[in-house]
């Protein structure tokens, strides 16, 4: 018991030696040898602790590790030089060991940085950084002077800042520059960058022409209408996307207008999905891609109506094109896009076993491959696996056609790779063709190699690369832990896009669960009826239908009975079915309401082709409403409505199956579902 007694006391007298809260910092000596570890996260950790010292001599440590070839490095740099406020340290920022440095990465990470410093900047000093020839830098440049210009942190000559900007804006120069450049000069001498935006509205690049769009707008205001308005209809879809966020900024009646007349002769899915997104964020309906409701609601409208909806308060209308839905989806994640570049991320922790022996790469391979059978063929697709570096199937976005499809299949699922998930360089890459409107993301959420580490710094350098194309980021998180979620939103909000978070357990089940289904065997197309499986895309399926199903945008009128008429029509199966000729309008039974008897009404009008009127009630189901009226063929069936009042055997007088503004509509696939759709009269699919 005493040997006991003396340990005891020797422990307390040792704990509070060994873990003082008075126990010093690494010193600056202690750091600087960390600099020269080999572990590169004990360097990033050590360029930290270093700018938390706020010391000269440390600031100059952390100047110096920009140039480190670590990338976890480099960024943590990168991001801790914006807290320098001397302004004797930030002079070392303008010479070889800052923006006059022979290394182009430290160029690109000082000209970057400048852009988040507190406290004022010399602009004319600052625009000297800014070179035509370095693209790169150079719109770094532009990018920070036009930050810090709307933080109103900028000092010195601003005229010689705008003449140094102004260089970039020959014709020759790349499109991207020449649109970070206007948007510099309109932040630095507004006055400046309105004139020369007028001259831009006619550039024969897109970025440019978007540029000068946003100008106009945060100079004039509501003003800019006619031109958002002759921009909305320009050739390239990246200028109307543009154009759609302008007019939905403006918000005004005669803005929404013109959004609905876009959105009336739109073809492409991911502009069509961002009309409607712009007009649900404006109005606070929920419509979908049939034009007929918007342009009923609008003409409802007073002229000097003020939207309902304050954008400063409730959703943008990026999170309202997350309620966009398509047939084609990627683990969940409805595609909305026909131009659509999808990188695969093969780190090495895709090819983990798991328990049942299968890795997740072979999880992945069928997702990808119910996403890839599943595209329509006027949609364009590249699949790109990275690791180091992209692995892409193709240079270029191309046609989905059978073939395409298999031979990206064959290329993905031979595809053995391994290493670190570059997804910064695998972005860059798939917003080099200028047809991407959309980049389809599938990550665990931790990007590792290239020169670049730092997700929140990624998603800020992403989001500036893409604000002139309007391309959106789709992302699928699989495994991702929460900490990483938040920059991935950000990212996917942030371009309008969408985010989706899985386990790599919900990939293992059957893909493409609710997309298109095999049609029956005898099915064939018509006007008047369509199944689930082959639904009519103008509401809910942005991607489009088939072109044997017809266009977008018509399918009230298709699936609508004729004009006074409601009943039963049966068609008859593919066995035994009569010859055309033979058949005859016939007795039509209808069911008035739950437990009443069947009315007998005759046909006003002749079977269509393939169809025979049956005296015989319709098949029932257990799971559709009782005393509906329905569309039945064998293996699915619609519930039609009633235009007028059926009088009720059992009653003397008449009473109306359906309401005059709301009318329910059954609609089965197959005998184990039945989906209820609620129909508005003239109105589109919910």
């Amino acid at each position: 018991m005493r040997w006991i007694l003396v340990l005891l006391a020797i422990v307390l007298v040792l704990l509070p030696a060994g873990y003082s809260d008075d126990d010093p910092q690494p010193g600056l000596k202690e750091l600087k040898g960390e600099l020269r570890a080999s572990y590169p996260d004990k360097r990033r950790r050590a360029v930290k602790k270093l700018a938390e010292l706020k010391e000269d001599k440390a600031w100059e440590l952390v100047i110096g590790a920009l140039a480190d070839r670590a990338p976890e490095v480099a960024d943590e740099a990168q991001v801790r030089i914006a807290a320098i406020g001397d302004a004797a340290l930030r002079k070392k920022l303008w010479g070889k060991d800052g923006l006059a440095s022979r290394d182009d990465w430290v160029r690109l990470r000082v000209a970057e940085a400048f852009g988040r410093m507190g406290g004022s900047v010399d602009a004319a000093v600052l625009a000297r950084a800014i070179d035509p020839k370095d693209e790169a830098v150079a719109r770094a440049a532009c990018w920070s002077l036009e930050r810090l210009a709307k933080r109103g942190a900028l000092t010195g000559d601003r005229g010689k800042a705008v003449r140094r900007v102004a260089a970039c804006l020959a014709g020759n120069r790349p499109a991207r520059l020449r649109a970070a450049a206007y948007s510099a000069i309109d932040a630095i001498d507004p006055a400046a960058g309105e004139a020369h935006a007028h001259g831009a509205i006619g550039d024969k690049a897109a970025e440019v022409r978007g540029a000068a769009l946003a100008v106009l707008h945060g100079r004039q205001g509501g003003r800019a209408l006619p031109v958002a308005r002759k921009l909305a209809s320009d050739p390239d879809p990246r200028v109307r996307l543009a154009a759609i966020d302008v007019l939905r900024a403006i918000g005004t009646k005669a803005a929404l207008v013109a959004l609905v007349e876009r959105l009336e002769v739109e073809e492409r899915a991911r502009p069509k999905a961002q009309l409607v997104a712009a007009l649900r964020a404006r109005t606070g309906m929920l419509h979908r891609a049939d034009p007929r409701p918007w342009r009923r609601f609008l003409a409802q409208l007073a002229p000097n109506w003020s939207p309902r909806v304050d954008e400063a308060s409730t959703k943008t209308a990026a999170v309202a094109a997350r309620g966009a839905r398509s047939a084609v989806a990627l683990a969940g994640l409805p595609l909305v896009s026909d131009r659509v570049c999808v990188l695969v991320d093969f780190s090495g922790s895709l090819w983990n076993e798991r328990v049942n022996g299968r890795t997740r790469k072979e999880l992945l391979d069928g997702q990808i491959r119910g996403l890839l059978e599943h595209l329509p063929e006027h949609v364009e697709f590249n699949l790109v696996p990275y690791t180091n570096a992209p692995l892409p199937w193709r240079e270029r976005l191309t046609r989905a056609t059978s073939r395409a499809r298999r031979e990206a299949m064959r290329t993905f699922e031979g595809c053995q790779a391994t290493g670190k998930g570059n997804f910064f360089d695998a972005a860059l890459f798939a917003l080099e063709d200028p047809r991407v409107d959309t980049v389809l993301v599938v990550t665990d959420g931790a990007p590792t190699g290239g020169r670049r580490w730092n997700l929140e710094l990624m998603v800020d350098l992403l989001l500036e690369e893409t604000r002139y194309s309007k391309v959106a980021f789709d992302v699928v998180l699989v495994d991702a832990p929460k900490r990483l979620q938040k920059s991935w939103r950000r990212l996917t909000d942030g371009s309008a896009g969408r985010m989706l978070a899985v386990g790599f357990e919900d990939l293992d089940a059957e893909p493409q669960r609710e997309a298109h289904s095999p049609a029956p065997p005898d099915y064939t197309p018509r006007r008047w009826m369509t199944p689930r499986t082959q639904r009519p895309p103008a509401q809910d399926l942005l991607l489009g239908p088939p072109p044997e199903f017809g266009s977008i945008g018509r399918p009230a009128t298709r699936i609508a009975p004729p004009p006074g008429t409601s009943g039963v029509r049966t068609p008859s199966s593919s066995a035994g079915s009569p010859p055309a000729s033979s058949r005859r309008p016939g007795p039509v039974p209808v069911r008035s309401s739950p437990g009443a008897g069947a009315a007998t009404t005759p046909a006003p009008w002749p079977a269509p082709d393939g169809v025979s009127w049956d005296s015989t009630t319709s098949p029932s189901s257990s799971r559709c409403s009782p005393g509906s009226s329905l569309v039945s063929r064998p293996g699915w069936f619609w519930e039609t409505p009633s235009p007028t009042p059926i009088p009720s055997p059992s009653s003397s007088s008449g009473t109306t199956r359906s309401s005059a503004r709301s009318i329910p509509r059954i609609m089965c696939a197959t005998a184990r579902s039945c989906v209820r759709v609620w129909w508005r009269t003239g109105a589109s699919f919910p």
